[in-house]
């Protein structure tokens, strides 16, 4: 399930973009993320009550919020 915000994302810059990548793969490999789990964890973060946010990419690419959307997400439910 896809969730639109109603806003157009803004422009992230180059450097954020390679940033985002390397963000993301690291957290991919630390925890051995596949495609679904990821999915999983957006889909969380963008239906978590407790998330105040404008719903960037920049933010959900931060370690602090890949960690608590795995655990909430993923690391609870043993896959």
């Amino acid at each position: 399930m896809l969730i639109y915000v109603n806003n157009p994302h803004p422009e992230i810059t180059y450097k954020q973009y390679q940033k985002l990548i390397k963000t993301l793969l690291l957290e991919s490999e630390q925890n051995d993320l596949k495609l679904e789990q990821f999915e999983r964890m957006i889909e969380g973060w963008f239906t978590d009550k407790d998330v105040h946010s404008n719903y960037n990419i920049v933010h959900f690419a931060t370690p602090g919020v890949l960690k608590t959307q795995f655990y909430k997400n993923i690391y609870r439910y043993g896959q």
